[in-house]
């Protein structure tokens, strides 16, 4: 039966909202500018064939997600439901139970994975003299993936708690050691690439204690012990979780899977060069995240507090705020494709533009739908997504490789089938059964996207016309030239952007602070 139209926003929730995509975006703008800086440090001191080893490796290994991920979204909802009911003993038997399982596994498959990353220069085209240092690369991104599991179970306490200020100081930081120890051994010992490892167990290391300490200040009560795990909860977050790992495998497969396919078909120096291209899409997907992750937890609550309509209303608005708002650096990033690899990296590099406006346009059509899978994983209705995402996922795969090895597209290929395929799945499937799912008419969230994809492509083409008058060189001339795309977008988006309500909750929060 389908529900009316959903309720107005109450102010307090607006400007919560408000203050905690504020709270992201700080976090997330001082990781890319690091890493905005990083990449072409690294680029220039290792080259570019051995940079591309860097996200490549550490793509590889997120592949072991698929088994950790699914325990630590089932159990940050039994955690949201266990504190909404005020339940002192079930928090410390969930993450207990989710911490030790995730260790227990990672343990178990420590043998088999070291001996996979001591061979990982033969299982990837590496060019001669690289060999040991890729080794040690592959060592350092297995102990980075199994310190951020674990933290990523206890940082499940700050999320529930909406506390994004703890969470954003924990980016931060890590992500600054993450930097500061490569370059600091770089410059003190010589360009090594097993230094970026050294950085990757650093910067992991304070994320893990970032996360115990914010755990233990949000929720004095809990207690991480193995004697509190229980394989009863186990078997219930394993339920949840279940179709959780076909979902995360189809993301990895998404987003992970294209470098490995370049590298083994087209080789390290093409590989390199598509690592470059995929740092602006890995930005734009952490920076939409950082957007949508402010309405995960309200989300969460409203379906499991029962309260469907209100929740209705937060997806509605996250999916509104994160297109409109990602139309602007989407936008700019493919209006200004030509330029920005030119200040970033140097002239050589800029005839990757044309894959590098595809890849973000494409991307463009699917990250305003970030916000509901939240609404999937609190409604408990994850067979469905999963097995598209899944089967979407390898058929873009098994596309990008036919296409890199059989035709003369090269880096274009496996951009096509990646890009293409998520653009269709996000604009056919996942709006339309998120909105059957919280009953709401189908063309509630497909509006709210193509809004934004009409946004999109005006500051692409105003970027476009702005680039080809004014030829910027430079970053200053660059940031002048998207200024003036920006400041008259900014200006239009306000009025499709946000609500009557949000916009009075934000204009009374600036008036507080000046």
């Amino acid at each position: 039966m389908k529900q009316g139209r959903p309720p107005a926003e109450e102010p307090t929730t607006n400007r919560r909202v408000l203050q905690d995509v504020a709270l992201n975006l700080a976090s997330y703008a001082a990781s890319l500018f690091a890493m905005l800086l990083y990449s072409p440090y690294l680029v220039s001191r290792l080259g570019v064939a051995a940079y591309g080893f860097v996200p490549m490796t550490i793509n590889a290994v997120q592949y072991l997600g698929v088994l950790t991920g699914s325990l630590q979204l089932s159990a940050g909802r039994s955690l949201s439901a266990a504190l909404q009911d005020e339940d002192e003993a079930r928090p410390s038997a969930v993450v207990s139970t989710a911490l030790w399982s995730i260790l227990g596994v990672l343990t178990l498959l420590s043998p088999a994975l070291l001996l996979l990353a001591w061979r990982a220069d033969r299982l990837l085209q590496t060019p001669e003299g690289l060999e040991v240092d890729v080794r040690w690369l592959a060592i350092g991104a297995l102990s980075m993936f199994t310190m951020t599991s674990l933290a990523g179970v206890l940082e499940l306490v700050a999320y529930v708690r909406g506390r994004f200020d703890l969470r954003s100081a924990m980016v931060v930081a890590s992500t600054v050691v993450r930097v500061g120890v490569p370059v600091a051994l770089i410059s003190a010992l010589g360009p090594r690439l097993r230094y970026v490892g050294a950085g990757l167990v650093a910067g992991a290391l304070v994320h893990l204690l970032g996360a115990a300490l914010s755990a233990r200040r949000l929720l004095p009560s809990l207690r991480v012990s193995p004697r509190l795990a229980s394989a009863a909860l186990l078997r219930e977050l394993a339920s949840v979780g279940g179709w959780t790992i076909a979902n995360q495998l189809g993301v990895l497969l998404f987003l992970n899977a294209d470098l490995l396919v370049v590298n083994r078909v087209l080789g390290s120096k093409a590989s390199g060069d598509y690592a470059l291209v995929l740092v602006w899409s890995t930005l734009l997907i952490a920076i939409g995240s950082a957007v949508a992750n402010a309405f995960g937890p309200r989300i969460l609550t409203t379906v499991t507090g029962g309260r469907r309509e209100e929740a209705a209303v937060i997806a509605r608005d996250g999916v509104r705020l994160v297109s409109l708002l990602m139309a602007l650096p989407v936008g700019l990033i493919a209006g200004f494709a030509g330029p920005l690899l030119r200040a970033w990296q140097g002239p050589g590099f800029e005839h990757l533009a044309p894959v590098l406006t595809l890849v973000v346009l494409l991307l463009g059509l699917s990250i305003g739908y970030q916000p509901l899978a939240s609404v999937f994983l609190a409604l408990q209705a994850l067979r469905l997504p999963s097995l598209v995402q899944l089967v979407s996922g390898t058929f873009s795969v098994s596309c990008g490789f036919l296409l890199a090895r059989h035709t003369q597209l090269g880096l274009w290929g496996p951009a096509l089938a990646s890009g293409l395929t998520l653009a269709l799945r996000s604009c056919l499937f996942t709006p339309l059964h998120a909105a059957s799912l919280l009953g709401l008419p189908r063309r509630t969230f497909l509006q709210q996207v193509v809004l934004a994809a009409l946004a999109t492509l005006g500051v692409t083409g105003l970027g476009r016309l702005v680039s080809s008058l004014l030829s910027p060189q430079g970053w200053f001339q660059l940031g002048a030239a998207a200024s003036l795309v920006a400041a008259p977008y900014l200006i239009v988006a306000w009025f499709l952007l946000l609500s009557t309500g949000q916009r009075a909750a934000l204009a009374q929060r600036l008036r507080r602070r000046s």
